[in-house]
C-alpha cells in the first residue's frame, strides 16, 4: 500500500490493538469497518469513494506549517488525522455523491495538530465548495480570530494556495467563496449560509447559541458541514459535554443515537486506566511522540503531582478528561459510576424514602426520593428540582447554560412567579404517594415549617437539621455508597450540583457539604443535601428492619 494514505492501515492497527487507542476510537474504527461492508449491499445509501478521500489528504499535504520550528514546511497527515479527512470526504451518497457526514465532533487533547486540521478542512471547503460560506465561529470575535488568522498564515506560507486564495484583512477569497471569523457578537448573523463551519474549542462555549444559528442557516445547503473540534473541559453541565456525550453514543451505535450524517472520534484514556500511566498517554495524545512530545508530558505530570491545583488542569488539557470545575469532593470520574440504564416504571409499588431542601431566594427546591433496588444490589434516586419562572433567565447566566435544556426535558419545573410555590411540591408528593409506597420523608426544618405541617397528617416526616456533627456521618455514608458503585442516578441536573460540592472538615473529623467560596453564588448543591438526607433515612430503615435477610447483608458489606 502506498506509504503517502494511511488511513486504512490505521483502522486496521486500531482494531487489532496495534496502535494504543481507546474504546471510543475503536468505536470508530469500528464503525468505519462495518459501513464498508454494508456499503456493498444495495439498501445500505452510502458507499465510500476512495478517489476523493486520497484527493483531499493530498490537500493536505500541500499545507504548509504557518509558524513555529517548522515554519513554511509542508505538512504531513498523520494517519489518525488521514482518518478523519479521508471519513469527512470519502463518504458519499450513492444517488447523489453528496457527502454523508454534515456534522463532525473531534475531541483531542491539546498541542495535537488541531488547528492544523481545523484550518485545513476550512481551506479544503473554501476551494472545492461552489460559492463557498466559511466561518470560524466562537463566543467573541478574538477567540473566532484566532483559528482564521492561523488558516490566513497557512495561505500566506503556501505559493500553491495562494494562486486560487486572495488574503485580506477579515477575509479569504477564492472566486465566489469567502472565509472570515463568525461570533455571537457579531450583528450579522441573520441571513447566513454557511458551507462549512468550524467551532474550536466547544468546551468554552456557555451555551449553543452560535451553533444554533450556524444550523438553522446551513439548511439551504446541499452538502454542509459543521466541523467541531475542541479539548475536554472544566464543566460537566456545558454544552460541549452534552455534545461530547452524544457523540459516544452514536460512535457506539446506541440505541436512539443513530445518526448516519454524524461522524465522531474521541481520543481519551478509558476509565480503568491510570492517568499517571505513560503507557496510556497516546490514547489522548495520538500525536505523542510527533507535535507532543514525551518530556513535554513527563514535566506537565511533576507540575501536576506537586501543586494540586495543576491536577485537574493536566487531566483536562493533556489526557482530555471531562472534570468538575474543582473536584473537592466527589470526583466526576467517581460519580460516572452511578450512570445506568434504569426502566423507571418498574418503581411503580416499591418503597422509597424522601428527602425535601426548600430553597432561599437563589437556591432550587429540590425533592428527592430514594429507591432500594434489591436485584440489583442498588439504590436508585429520583429527584425533582424546581425554580421560579421569573429567575430562568438570571440563571442561564449566573448557574448553568443547560437550564433552559433541563427544564424542557422535565428535569427541573419551572414556577410561575418570582418566589417558589410550595403548592407545587405539595402536590408532586401527592401524586408520588399514588406511585409509591412511601415510608419516611427527611426535611430541614428551616424555611419548613408551613409545607411540614400540611404533610405531617399523611406521611412519616423527619427531622434532620443541618449541622456539622448532625450531618458529618450520613455524609459520608452517601459519599460511600457513590464511591462503590452502589447508586444509580442519571439526572443531569444532580450532576452538576455534584461537581459544585465541596466538603469543610473540622479539628474532629467532622464534614460538611458545602458551596466553594469561589462563584459562590452560582454553585447550587441542593440535589446533594436531599440526596445525603434520603439516603441515610433508607439506610437506617433497612438496617433496623432487614434482620438476617439478604439486603442486610447486602448493607454490610456497602457499609
Amino acid at each position: 500500500m502506498d506509504d503517502r494514505y494511511t488511513w486504512n492501515s490505521y483502522v486496521a492497527d486500531v482494531s487489532s490493538g496495534r496502535v494504543v487507542a481507546c474504546s471510543a476510537v475503536k468505536d470508530a474504527a469500528k464503525r468505519h469497518l462495518v459501513d464498508l461492508e454494508k456499503a456493498k449491499k444495495r439498501d445500505f445509501p452510502y458507499c465510500f469513494d476512495e478517489e476523493r478521500a486520497r484527493l483531499a489528504v493530498d490537500f493536505f499535504y500541500e499545507l504548509r506549517h504557518s509558524k513555529g520550528k517548522w515554519a513554511g514546511q509542508k505538512f504531513v497527515p498523520e494517519p489518525w488525522q488521514q482518518f478523519i479527512i479521508a471519513s469527512l470526504y470519502g463518504w458519499r451518497q450513492k444517488t447523489t455523491g453528496l457527502r454523508r457526514f454534515r456534522k463532525a465532533y473531534i475531541q483531542v487533547a491539546r498541542k495535537n495538530g488541531k488547528t492544523f486540521l481545523g484550518a485545513g478542512v476550512e481551506l479544503y471547503d473554501l476551494i472545492t465548495e461552489p460559492g463557498a460560506e466559511v466561518y470560524s465561529a466562537a463566543t467573541t470575535r478574538d477567540q473566532a480570530k484566532i483559528s482564521f488568522n492561523d488558516a490566513k498564515r497557512m495561505v500566506q506560507k503556501s505559493p500553491e494556495l495562494q494562486e486560487y486564495i486572495k488574503s485580506f484583512r477579515d477575509t479569504l477569497v477564492c472566486g465566489d467563496g469567502v472565509f472570515k471569523a463568525l461570533s455571537a457578537d457579531d450583528s450579522t448573523l441573520d441571513g447566513l449560509n454557511p458551507s462549512c463551519s468550524l467551532v474550536d474549542e466547544y468546551h468554552a462555549h456557555k451555551d449553543d447559541s452560535i451553533v444554533g444559528v450556524i444550523q438553522t442557516g446551513m439548511g439551504s445547503r446541499e452538502q454542509p458541514l459543521l466541523f467541531i473540534i475542541t479539548t475536554a473541559g472544566f464543566s460537566t453541565a456545558s454544552v460541549c459535554h452534552e455534545e461530547y456525550e452524544i457523540a459516544k453514543h452514536t460512535i457506539a451505535g446506541d440505541n436512539g443515537y443513530e445518526n448516519d450524517e454524524y461522524f465522531a472520534i474521541i481520543f481519551e484514556l478509558d476509565k480503568s486506566d491510570n492517568w499517571k500511566d505513560r503507557k496510556v498517554w497516546i490514547k489522548a495524545n495520538p500525536n505523542l511522540g510527533v507535535s507532543v512530545s514525551v518530556e513535554y508530558m513527563e514535566s506537565q505530570l511533576k507540575e501536576a503531582m506537586q501543586k494540586t491545583s495543576k491536577e485537574g488542569e493536566f487531566k483536562t488539557k493533556n489526557l482530555n478528561y471531562w472534570v468538575s470545575s474543582k473536584e473537592g469532593w466527589i470526583s466526576f470520574d467517581k460519580w460516572k459510576r452511578s450512570r445506568a440504564l434504569f426502566d423507571e416504571k418498574t418503581l411503580a409499588g416499591r418503597t422509597c424514602f424522601g428527602a425535601i431542601d426548600l430553597s432561599k431566594i437563589l437556591d432550587f427546591t429540590a425533592l428527592t426520593w430514594y429507591f432500594w433496588i434489591e436485584e440489583l444490589g442498588k439504590f436508585y434516586a429520583k429527584h425533582r428540582f424546581y425554580i421560579p419562572e421569573e429567575q430562568v433567565d438570571i440563571k442561564l447566566k449566573t448557574d448553568s447554560p443547560q437550564i433552559r435544556k433541563w427544564i424542557e426535558r422535565g428535569y427541573i419545573t419551572a414556577i410561575p412567579g418570582e418566589t417558589i410555590d410550595y403548592d407545587f411540591m405539595r402536590n408532586d408528593i401527592y401524586a408520588d404517594a399514588e406511585l409509591y409506597e412511601i415510608k419516611e420523608i427527611a426535611y430541614d426544618p428551616y424555611l419548613a415549617k408551613t409545607l411540614i405541617t400540611e404533610l405531617k397528617d399523611q406521611f412519616l416526616l423527619v427531622e434532620m437539621q443541618q449541622q456539622i456533627k448532625k450531618l458529618s456521618e450520613p455524609s459520608k455514608n452517601w459519599e460511600k455508597m457513590v464511591t462503590d458503585g452502589k447508586l444509580i442516578d442519571n439526572n443531569p441536573v444532580m450532576e452538576w450540583m455534584v461537581g459544585c460540592a465541596e466538603i469543610y472538615t473540622d479539628a474532629n473529623g467532622n464534614i460538611k457539604v458545602q458551596k466553594p467560596k469561589a462563584n459562590r453564588d452560582s454553585k447550587r448543591i441542593d440535589g446533594v443535601i436531599t440526596s445525603i438526607m434520603a439516603h441515610e433515612r433508607a439506610r437506617i430503615w433497612y438496617e433496623s428492619n432487614s434482620g438476617d435477610s439478604i439486603i442486610n447483608n447486602i448493607l454490610d458489606m456497602i457499609y
